[in-house]
């Protein structure tokens, strides 16, 4: 006797095996949410022509976008070199520039450094050359004081030039620390940069690839 005979419980197999169970599922969802479909096809059935003409443009459109991806792939690749340097020159760009600001502030730095030590040499020669110096010594005759001599000697009349020339050397270490200071921001803001640079270069890969990957659709 057949197994259809026989009663067989096993599970039914719907219309060209497809699970009846799940019919009911995708049944069940529609009517879950039968007024969003009736607003979906509401929709469709009150803007026809106009989703019949966007899909006729939509090549039109993707190209478009293409073309503006592209340009602005460009535009980002040139705001990068502008910053990094066009095709890392050297010499070009805002991290260039900045290097070369901070090396320029560098050699500031040790020239003041090296006028500060001529001024010092300057001051300890001014301080140790001697002035004669010359004095009258007096005697008293008969009530009336008289010049009976000179008293030779030697001064230091430049001692407190040597002095204002030292104090001008000392404010040249305040200079070159504060010159040390900028070029040390500077190259700071270099690596920044070169930093921000190198983000707009990858962005502009990005933006070209993805220009591409529209321009094969509308191809």
């Amino acid at each position: 006797m057949s197994a259809a005979g026989n009663g067989d419980a096993t599970a039914p197999q719907g219309f060209a095996g497809v699970d009846p169970d799940r019919v009911k599922d995708v049944v069940s969802a529609v009517w879950d949410h039968k007024d969003e479909v009736a607003s979906a096809v509401e929709f469709v059935r009150d803007h026809g022509d106009d989703l019949v003409r966007l899909a006729a443009r939509l090549p039109e459109l993707l190209g478009s976008v293409s073309e503006f991806l592209t340009g602005a792939a460009d535009d980002a690749r040139g705001a990068a070199a502008f910053l990094t340097g066009d095709g890392g020159a050297e010499g070009s760009g805002v991290k260039a520039l900045a290097a070369l600001a901070g090396e320029a502030l560098d050699t500031c730095r040790r020239e003041l450094a090296s006028a500060r030590d001529l001024l010092d040499k300057l001051g300890d020669e001014l301080g140790d050359v001697p002035i004669p110096s010359v004095r009258p010594t007096y005697s008293e005759v008969l009530g009336h004081k008289l010049v009976t001599g000179l008293d030779l000697g030697e001064g230091k009349l430049l001692a407190a030039a040597s002095a204002r020339v030292r104090e001008g050397a000392e404010r040249f270490d305040g200079v070159g620390t504060e010159l040390a200071k900028v070029a040390d921001v500077l190259r700071k803001i270099g690596g920044l940069v070169d930093h921000a640079g190198q983000g707009l270069a990858d962005t502009a890969t990005k933006l070209e690839h993805g220009g591409q990957a529209l321009g094969k659709l509308t191809s």
